[in-house]
């Protein structure tokens, strides 16, 4: 249940910082339209229109339009219902990535009706509706003869006030009948302006409880990278629908283990449709419709798609631009076709040999093994297919501890995967070396994950090997975009989610320039370090809590164990935090963390411990020769707080001189007092100016 409730606050959070359709991957379809009254052609407000099998109800605003947006693709049913006017139906069939428009006209009703004229349960409802409506200005009177022993309904008789509709309610009891198929009527006698009847059809199945019927249509839409395949449940079995959409391989027999998608769940015999992305182009891939009940889960008939040749076919059939595929004869890259086949040689080092725009094509991570070598050449808009079926999403899934990425930057990335973790741009997890790595995020929500969220790495650990970790350094993150650029749940850092404690993991000269958003531990540059050492870290940006009862937030580190942090700064303005909450730490924990030759400013909104440097502690954690410039005091010896300093000195207040005659040796390797920056604002209630000294690795 945390989890479901973890998936649906990380929904939430997206729509509320998408800025344009074009920021997140489309792999939902929308249908909307307008509503007319036939005869007089002006549009029909409050006209309240039911999609199924969803259960979304939307009314048309002032203008008769309605929409349903952020749908899976499938076909749908839309339900028409307005006083005075005759229901009406349509279905509709919704692609990944189109907006359906469906315009309605709905004629007036003159007399006593009666919203459908066949219910259906098909072999898996149990209980449908139907409506009757007064559209004059005499009410009416109504009785039903229902001569069907296993239907029950919510009322046979009574009256219908003018220009008003009445709702019954119609269960079937199956354990009445054998197995089957029936279809019977009930009366509708009326009496009123007018008098009659109407006849409404029952039609009903019991079948033998068994798993589903399914089966796969022909593709469509085919593109070097992706297609569209639809699918017929023609019996549930009796039982829910709890899952059903279409799996696919590059082997023959794909199963759910494979690659699927998952389009929900249903008690209706369904048409649907899937939105299908591969990596591989001019190659063939087996696909197959499923469905699952409590029974199991069914296959239908397999289809084989080959997908065509990219659009250079003169490259597409050779290999790469050159190389062996050795550590020093790498295969080299020149075009976002080579880049797909990279999957075909696990074993091979790469190296780009140009910029490459991956525009169109959809990535599936690999694993990285070997080496690759961007060679200060970008990769612009890579796209992580949104259905993978598993965690560790990024360029690369992995970077092993015997593997270097380096010298590569990305820009445009767009990973939009709530309910996965261990997310990063250049690698889920990472037990090897990342070095002068730079991602560029010009999106709302470019990377959105559950747990373990980064701008470069989900993970950084040991991996298999003791004492041998990840090592990152001289890398960036930065953002074009004001709005939340990474956001997940747990563990979510602007650089990376959690640096672990299982290894001898390094990191440094580590820079984030973006907005970051989650629910508990969140951090700047990392959600969680343990027992590590970082240093030449710095932050900048807004770091916002997504739910009221998240904790831990950190301009560096939302959570902090026994790891040292030397040498770095945070500009953060951290907000809507309702828990812990520091300039540079969130929490520090246990045995004996430290903080050295930092310093911070910005702004803190929260509501339990908020600091300058460390929001919360839990046993010792030394913060020497730092200042900070929050509005908090400080109360550590060796450091500084602007809003302590207030009180004993007037203002201008040197800080660096202050911290050059007290400064240790050791700390001053870190510290250029000669080197100043002023910074002006209000502490302790009163303005101030403030000269601080600057660390001798900032420009």
């Amino acid at each position: 249940m945390k989890n479901l409730y973890k998936y649906f606050s990380i929904i939430a959070i997206i729509s509320l910082f998408t800025c344009c359709a074009t920021d997140i991957v489309d792999v939902t379809g929308s249908i909307s339209g307008i509503v007319k009254d036939y005869t007089t052609g002006l549009t029909v407000e409050n006209c309240q229109v039911a999609l199924a099998p969803s259960g979304n109800t939307v009314f048309t605003d002032a203008n008769g339009r309605y929409t349903f947006d952020n749908l899976n693709p499938g076909t749908y049913t839309l339900t028409f219902t307005k006083i005075g006017y005759i229901d009406q139906s349509a279905s509709v069939e919704v692609l990944a990535g189109q907006s359906i428009i469906k315009d309605i006209q709905l004629e007036t009703a003159e007399a006593f009706t009666v919203s459908t004229s066949v219910l259906d349960f098909g072999d898996s409802n149990a209980t449908l509706s139907f409506a009757l409506q007064n559209p004059t200005a005499t009410k009416y009177d109504f009785n039903i003869v229902n001569n069907i022993e296993w239907l029950k309904l919510s009322q046979t008789n009574g009256t219908i006030q003018p220009n008003n509709r009445l709702n019954i309610t119609a269960t079937v009891d199956r354990s009445l009948v054998g197995y089957g198929s029936y279809d019977k009527t009930i009366t509708i006698n009326y009496t009123g302006a007018t008098s009659g009847n109407v006849v409404l059809r029952i039609v009903m199945q019991k079948a033998e409880i068994a798993k589903p019927s399914v089966t796969t249509n022909e593709a469509t839409d085919i593109t070097a990278n992706s297609f569209s395949i639809g699918g017929h449940i023609s019996s549930t079995g009796g039982e829910k629908i709890t899952a059903y959409g279409h799996c696919w391989s590059y082997d023959p027999h794909p199963t759910i283990d494979n690659e699927h998608t998952d389009l929900g769940q249903t008690i209706e015999n369904i048409r649907f449709n899937s939105k299908i992305y591969c990596s591989l182009v001019n190659t063939a891939v087996y696909v197959r419709a499923y469905a699952v009940n409590s029974q199991g889960v069914s296959y239908g008939n397999e289809v084989q798609v080959t997908t065509p040749k990219g659009d250079n076919p003169s490259e597409d059939d050779g290999e790469f631009a050159g190389g062996s595929g050795t550590a020093y004869d790498p295969y080299l890259i020149k075009t976002a076709a080579s880049m797909m086949r990279m999957r075909d040689y696990p074993d091979a080092h790469f190296a780009l040999a140009a910029d490459i725009d991956m525009e169109g094509y959809v990535w599936i991570p690999i694993p990285m093994n070997t080496s690759f070598n961007g060679n200060n050449h970008t990769l612009y808009n890579l796209t992580i297919s949104p259905y993978v079926t598993s965690d560790e999403l990024g360029l690369f899934s992995s970077v092993s501890s015997s593997c270097v990425v380096k010298n590569l930057t990305m820009h445009g990335l767009k990973i939009n995967v709530p309910n996965k973790s261990y997310i990063g741009a250049i690698a889920g997890s990472c037990a090897g070396t990342i070095t002068n790595c730079h991602v560029v995020l010009t999106r709302a929500n470019a990377i959105v994950g559950n747990e373990h969220v980064g701008g470069l790495v989900g993970l950084a650990n040991g991996g298999k090997y003791a004492n041998v970790g990840a090592s990152i350094s001289s890398c960036t993150v930065s953002s074009t975009t004001s709005s939340a650029a990474i956001i997940g749940n747990d563990l979510v850092g602007g650089a990376i989610g959690e640096l672990s404690y299982n290894c001898a993991n390094t990191l440094s000269d580590i820079h984030v320039n973006a907005c970051i958003a989650g629910n508990n531990e969140v951090g700047g540059i990392m959600g969680m370090m343990q027992q590590q050492h970082a240093e030449q870290l710095s932050f900048e940006g807004t770091i916002i809590a997504l739910t009221t009862n998240g904790e831990y937030f950190g301009g560096l580190v939302g959570k902090l164990l026994d790891g040292d942090i030397i040498s770095s700064k945070a500009n953060a303005i951290i907000e809507g935090t309702p828990g812990y909450a520091g300039g540079l730490v969130g929490a520090a924990y246990t045995w004996m963390p430290s903080i050295t030759a930092c310093y911070s400013q910005g702004q803190i909104v929260g509501e339990k411990n908020e600091r300058g440097i460390v929001g919360y502690y839990s046993g010792t954690c030394p913060i020497t020769y730092c200042y900070t410039l929050y509005n908090s005091t400080l109360n550590e010896s060796q450091s500084y707080s602007i809003y302590d300093l207030v009180s004993q000195f007037n203002s201008p207040i040197n800080i660096a001189e202050l911290m050059r005659a007290n400064c240790s040796s050791e700390a001053s390797q870190y510290w250029d007092f000669s080197r100043t920056w002023t910074w002006k604002g209000s502490a302790n209630g009163k303005t101030v100016t403030a000269i601080c000294p600057k660390l001798k690795w900032e420009k």
